[in-house]
């Protein structure tokens, strides 16, 4: 009898395999949850985490993914996939200890002069560190080149420190920002990068009539190392003194294109072609055109600054105006400044009235994409003493520093400049020519090569919507060194260097507010990293349950083949048994 069920029930076993029987239930789906790290290289712990405490209930994938139910951002900033995140979206950020120090930014030049000195921003969040001394210093090689302190005076600070470097060998150099609470062992470091080379900004210094004002500022300009300098000064009708690349006028546009920078003495005397010409200059060029009054006359020159209503006075003493950008000001005794300052201009150099009114002395004003600055310091020149003034050095650094935001043919803008080993880095390119054009049809084209000593790379770059731009990703490979992108166009080409270092750091933004808003208005909401176990919950009640139907095959199943063995072996074993095998 035993032999027999056993028999049976294996030939039951190998009757439904056969058979192969389908079978349907109604099954409750596990949810597709999307995990994108703000920041894949520091947030990449705790968006392990998030994935670990989802998996028991959630399908869980890795980055931006259009059919998910929703995403589950991890990190306290923005990533650059903002725009792919499907709602509703929930954030998790972590718990920042107290006190606490971050680099939120570290921004320099890409290159730079010989033996100049390159400004280095720091931004630098601080907090929980009220009363205690906060020290920074940038290095270069693990040596100290620039150096700040100073106290903190508030429990939340976002503290902007200016560092410089002075690059004294060409080619690329390393610079490391390390910020530090002082008594501490809190600190935080970034990395970015700077190319010195023998690179010179080419300046025009065009006089309708000979200016003292205009002179002592391109003698200035000239025994600066930075400049290329061209001049044109018109000292009387049908003569005047040449150097250089000097057009006759202002309306070979062609011409203009070379020079980053054009400053103007005595521009009352320009002509409504002149006027025209600059005008050109700045919007079709993107060039930098200063304007350097030494009397106040009306004429084209108006359409330039938009200001028609001015006023001037004589001050009983030569005074110095307030510097608003923070270095040394001019001394001057006349002064002119517009009766309403224009919108959106950014004064350089202010003058405090009586009235307490603040007159804009030095200012300047974005025209399309070039720059317009004007001075109104009429006799600045008569005192330019170094030992009281700072004549020379306002002049040369707000020259060099418009020439070098103008915008080059080609310009390479790279989102970090020292990368670790894999890291993943954004680059964007514009063809000014392209860009700016007024053309009905603007087209061009880039191609682009990561190249290090005896290797290449090439880098794809897609256009985007705006004409003349393109924009593409960089991976830092796995060998450390010194690498260069080198983008062209036709036959123009640009460069920007990039460190591959594995103690490289970026700059990380804290954009908790940002992200909080965001998250809302994709009906979600930003869990602590410390209240991690109720994400799973907040993301049940948000989804919609969905169940469906399953259509699924149970003799399918390789685990069939164990009790089917066994019943054999088991009927086999009790037939010996009994002497029938």
């Amino acid at each position: 009898m035993m032999m027999t069920a056993l028999r049976a029930a294996a030939l039951v076993i190998a009757v439904l395999a056969v058979a192969d029987p389908a079978l349907t239930s109604t099954r409750r789906a596990r949810p597709l949850v999307a995990i994108v790290a703000a920041d894949p290289v520091k947030d990449a712990l705790l968006s392990d985490r998030v994935a670990r405490e989802l998996d028991r209930r959630f399908t869980v994938v890795r980055g931006a993914f259009e059919g998910a139910s929703g995403t589950v951002l991890a990190g306290d900033a923005m990533p650059d996939e903002w725009s792919q995140l499907t709602a509703p979206l929930m954030a998790v950020v972590p718990t920042s200890p107290t006190p606490s120090v971050r680099f939120a930014m570290l921004d320099a030049p890409a290159t730079s002069p010989l033996n100049a000195r390159v400004p280095v921003s720091a931004g630098v969040m601080v907090i929980g560190a009220r009363g205690r001394r906060f020290d920074v210093q940038l290095k270069r090689d693990d040596v100290v080149v620039d150096h700040r302190s100073e106290i903190i005076s508030s429990d939340s600070a976002m503290l902007r420190v200016p560092l410089v470097h002075v690059p004294t060998m060409e080619g690329t150099t390393s610079l490391r920002a390390v910020a530090v609470i002082n008594g501490t062992s809190i600190a935080d470091s970034a990395s970015t990068a700077v190319d010195a080379g023998d690179r010179r900004f080419d300046v025009l210094f065009f006089d309708p009539r000979a200016s003292w004002l205009s002179t002592f500022v391109r003698r200035a300009v000239e025994g600066d190392t930075r400049f290329t300098v061209a001049h044109r000064v018109v000292t009387s009708r049908g003569v005047s003194n040449t150097a250089g690349a000097a057009p006759v006028s202002l309306r070979d546009e062609q011409v203009l294109d070379g020079f980053e920078t054009i400053v103007v003495g005595a521009p009352e005397q320009l002509t409504e072609s002149d006027a025209a010409g600059l005008d050109a200059y700045m919007r079709r060029r993107g060039g930098r055109v200063v304007l350097l009054m030494d009397r106040r006359g009306a004429g084209p020159v108006d359409r330039l600054t938009g200001v028609t209503n001015w006023r001037a006075s004589r001050l009983p003493v030569a005074a110095q105006p307030d510097d608003a950008d923070g270095g040394n000001g001019l001394r001057a005794q006349e002064i002119a400044w517009p009766v309403t300052t224009p919108a959106g201009a950014s004064l350089h150099s202010v003058s405090i009235g009586r009235d307490s009114s603040r007159r804009a002395v030095v200012w300047s004003i974005s025209v399309g994409a070039g720059r317009l600055l004007v001075s109104g310091a009429l006799d600045a020149w008569h005192y330019r003493d170094r030992a009281t003034s700072g004549f020379d050095s306002f002049w040369t650094t707000m020259i060099a520093e418009l020439s070098a935001n103008a915008p080059p043919v080609v310009d390479v803008a790279v989102s970090q400049r020292s990368l670790a080993p894999g890291e993943t880095g954004h680059v964007r390119v514009t063809v000014r020519d392209a860009m700016l054009s007024n053309r009905a049809e603007r087209a061009a084209s880039v191609a682009a090569l990561l190249v290090t000593e005896g290797d290449s790379t090439m880098v794809r770059l897609w256009p985007e919507a705006t004409p003349g731009a393109f924009s593409g990703t960089i991976v830092a490979p796995q060998r450390p060194g010194t690498y260069r992108l080198i983008v062209s166009s036709g036959s123009e080409f640009a460069e920007a260097p990039i460190v591959v270092d594995p103690a490289a750091l970026a700059p990380r933004r804290d954009d908790r507010n940002l992200v909080e808003a965001f998250v809302s208005s994709r009906g979600g909401t930003v869990v602590q990293e410390t209240q991690l176990s109720q994400l799973p919950g907040l993301l049940s009640a948000t989804f919609q349950t969905v169940s469906r139907v399953e259509t699924w095959h149970p003799m399918r199943s390789a685990w069939w083949i164990v009790p089917f063995a066994l019943l054999l072996g088991a009927e086999w074993w009790w037939r010996r048994r009994r002497g029938q095998a």
